[in-house]
């Protein structure tokens, strides 16, 4: 008989440590998702308020899905359509527009930026 209700099985051989069966779920990572907002930064090649950005999300931790215009150029109109803006960096989290690289940090220096990730 094949373990029919999902009893706990070994993670390991070598392991006493149990844990529920599941096949190809991660509940870890979807608590994470539902606790704090995507982050998404519209950026371009040569961009030093990119660099910026990408180091200061970098810094505290914050994973972000990277669109670089210079090479996804449908992203452009994205851009255009989600924040009514072309400059650069253009940061959102989750649908909100934060803005740029300025008003990124004037969010992290003032404590905004934990509170607009767990919103």
């Amino acid at each position: 008989m094949q373990n029919p209700i999902r009893l706990a099985v070994p993670d390991r051989a070598e392991h006493d440590r149990l844990g529920p069966q599941r096949t190809g779920h991660r509940p870890s990572a979807a608590i994470l998702n539902e606790v704090i907002r995507y982050v998404t930064m519209y950026t371009t090649d040569a961009c030093p308020f990119c660099m910026r950005a990408k180091a200061l999300l970098a810094k505290r931790g914050i994973e972000y899905e990277e669109i670089n215009l210079a090479r996804d150029p449908d992203g452009r109109s994205q851009l255009v359509a989600r924040t009514g803006m072309f400059t650069f960096p253009q940061i959102l989290i989750g649908e909100e527009p934060i803005g740029g690289f300025n008003e990124l940090l004037a969010a992290d220096r003032e404590g905004r930026l934990t509170d607009l990730l767990a919103a």
